[in-house]
């Protein structure tokens, strides 16, 4: 079984193991649960903008570049600002959650195109912060400042540090966190359970877009544990879109 290991910046790295496909399905099924944020109208055309490749080479392509947010509130606040400086936005344009498993499809179906789909994933301000918070406390400034992207967390727990997991079904599910709060919460459970576990707790962050690239590029069955939990406010999100669901609007 492959071991993962977490590096602050860049993220998600593993030792070698066996390799096992892991196939594009699953990577879906994974990502499906986890709703995101996008400007697209009322037929789910995304707002784009085309910008060179590089900026410093603006004659090397050309790609189109879209945002996708975390949160709800953050989508809406930034369509606010396109609209006061671009008026006209057409008026079907607004905040819609699709799933991330749809983010990922679009990237593979649009990325040898001409001109790419890039979808530029924009966190939660608080969560970054709390990203850098826990690197500044393992002692490491440098990396807590040079952080960027969606943060994850995880934890190991115990003398034989492994993950922190649920049963989910007839297997272990290793627990990714979008909010450090989550996170908190379920290491409280375990340290009432583990009266001795707080000297053997360690927190550890990695990235969304870390993790999405290697579902995509690596074979190791370590990543078919890891189960993404969403936010607090994701997950209000999907509990108010089953109960539409079952009223039938």
């Amino acid at each position: 079984m492959g071991t993962l290991l977490l590096s602050p910046v860049v993220g998600l790295s593993l030792i070698p193991s066996a390799a096992i496909a892991i196939p594009e399905a699953q990577i879906e099924r994974k990502l499906q649960g986890i709703p995101v944020y996008a400007i697209s109208d009322e037929e789910g055309v995304l707002l784009t903008v085309s910008v060179p490749r590089d900026q410093e080479k603006p004659d090397e392509g050309r790609i189109s570049l879209t945002r996708v947010f975390i949160s709800q509130t953050d989508a809406q606040s930034f369509l606010a600002q396109v609209r006061e400086s671009n008026p006209d936005i057409p008026q079907g344009m607004s905040a819609r959650a699709i799933p991330l498993s749809e983010v990922y499809k679009l990237h593979q179906e649009y990325k040898d195109s001409e001109e790419p789909l890039v979808f530029q994933f924009q966190p939660k301000d608080e969560q970054v912060n709390q990203a850098r918070t826990v690197l500044q406390q393992q002692g490491d400034p440098e990396l807590a400042n040079a952080f960027q992207g969606v943060p994850l967390f995880m934890a190991k727990a115990g003398e034989d540090q492994g993950y922190l997991t649920i049963q989910n079904g007839d297997r272990q599910a290793v627990l990714a966190f979008f909010d450090h709060g989550d996170l908190e919460q379920a290491l409280e459970e375990y340290k009432k359970q583990n009266s001795d576990a707080n000297s053997q707790i360690v927190v550890q962050v990695t990235t969304l877009e870390r993790l999405m690239d290697l579902l995509i590029t690596e074979d190791d069955p370590f990543l078919q544990k890891v189960e993404l939990i969403p936010t607090p406010e994701s997950r209000s999100f999907l509990q108010e879109e089953i109960e539409r669901r079952q009223s039938g609007n």
